[in-house]
């Protein structure tokens, strides 16, 4: 990518960073919605503090655990990946990526243990402090917060506050101090999975620069996810190259000309309000994440309102999170039940790789605990798991191909090649 001086401190990506070194493997679960400058320092920090040679990126495919579709396809976020840094990208697959943290976290922590060759997880972080993230991570393993967590739940707490509450209260003030920050939240999930799942290498916190996460404000040559999406109309340079990187910003801008616009998932609206006015209460009960009487007021809601705003803001309250009322809107869509997001992962896909990636998967061989393959085709005739999860990945894709503004063929997940680089 062209310096610029500005954003010099992190566009020296060097592909063969390798050299003679022993392979050691670095992984990184992420969702790169899309990627940007900040994805790019994340890798780069990972390598220089982690020493690592090798770089998975585990990808959330085509929705988002924000509970909406992601606004490129997978195809394109991928090589973004592998152009700046990554070297092999794996998918966190749909039903764990539509479920909470919790979910999330343990599906990456599974791929991760299935690998059986990495050598250290990495993730961003407000705090930047592994061993303040283990500890909690350990606290919230002996379960003795739960009694307080149910009854802040109860008194109508979001999980995250009620959560850090419960810590606080049972061990002591400043225990839970680290869990008012989303990433730190979210990298206790992924330590607490990872021990749960017996992965014993290291674990490496890199601290967060610049933007916050889900912030509107840019800082210096960072901007978060959340604000680059905002960005990205095309029809001026506002995101230009200041926030992404050189090549994924062609990428995206290539994309967006060839499918006429991203991704949005209110152009299946009537279809959605069609859907949940439908469905049945057995139905209900099989909806992830479905509890406390939530089915009720998405049903009556979609009853009168006329679009998914309206769906999203009549149901949403201090109890009932955003995040959550649009995962449980998509697995209803979707057709996700608990059987999908409580089941372990029974297979690894391979979305793109590039010569080192390639020495991955020679390593993996004699490595992985579970089959992988870049053919979907393939892995859903190992066993009835990998069927039912391949056929609901499929069933992600097409409905991902109907929100976009030139509907996209069905079947496409069974006829994608990798990203070869």
């Amino acid at each position: 990518m062209k310096d610029d001086g500005e954003n010099a401190i992190i566009l020296s990506t060097d592909q063969n960073a390798a050299g003679c070194k022993k392979m050691r493997i670095a992984a990184i679960i992420a969702e790169y919605n899309p990627f940007h400058n900040g994805h790019l320092y994340h890798i780069q920090q990972t390598k220089e503090q982690g020493n690592a040679t090798h770089i998975v990126a585990i990808m959330s495919p085509d929705f988002v655990q924000r509970g909406e579709t992601a606004l490129l396809e997978k195809s394109v976020r991928t090589r973004a990946a592998l152009e700046h840094g990554a070297d092999l990208v794996l998918e966190l697959p749909t039903p764990y990526v539509l479920s909470n943290a919790s979910n999330f976290a343990r599906a990456g922590a599974e791929i991760i243990h299935a690998m059986g060759c990495v050598d250290v997880v990495s993730f961003g972080s407000e705090s930047g402090n592994e061993k303040q993230l283990s500890n909690i991570s350990d606290r919230l393993l002996t379960g003795a917060h739960e009694a307080f967590l149910k009854e802040y739940l109860a008194s109508g707490l979001p999980f995250v506050k009620a959560q850090a509450l419960a810590i606080e209260k049972t061990f002591g003030e400043g225990a839970g101090q680290l869990l008012e920050h989303p990433n730190d939240v979210l990298a206790t999930e992924y330590i607490r999975a990872l021990k749960i799942a017996d992965y014993h290498g290291e674990i490496l916190a890199v601290k967060r620069e610049g933007a916050e996460h889900d912030g509107e404000e840019a800082a210096g040559v960072f901007a978060s996810a959340s604000a680059i999406r905002k960005m990205m109309s095309f029809q001026s340079d506002s995101i230009s190259q200041k926030y992404v990187p050189c090549n994924a910003f062609l990428a995206y801008r290539e994309d967006f000309v060839k499918n006429h616009g991203f991704s949005d998932l209110s152009r299946l609206e009537r279809m959605i309000l069609d859907r949940l006015r439908r469905m049945t209460d057995e139905e209900w009960r099989e909806v992830p994440d479905v509890s406390e009487g939530i089915e009720n007021r998405i049903r009556r809601s979609a009853g009168y309102v006329g679009t998914l705003e309206e769906l999203y803001h009549s149901i949403k309250s201090k109890r009932y999170l955003m995040a959550r009322i649009k995962r449980i809107v998509c697995c209803s869509l979707i057709g996700i039940t608990k059987q999908h997001t409580e089941a372990p992962v029974p297979y690894l896909h391979i979305l793109g790789f590039n010569k080192k990636g390639e020495e991955i998967l020679t390593k993996m061989k004699k490595t992985a605990l579970l089959p992988f393959s870049v053919s979907l085709k393939t892995l859903e005739q190992v066993n009835s798991d990998c069927r039912k999860l391949a056929e609901i990945e499929s069933r992600s894709t097409d409905v991902f191909g109907l929100t976009m503004p030139t509907v996209f063929p069905a079947g496409l997940e069974y006829r994608r090649m990798p990203i070869k680089l």
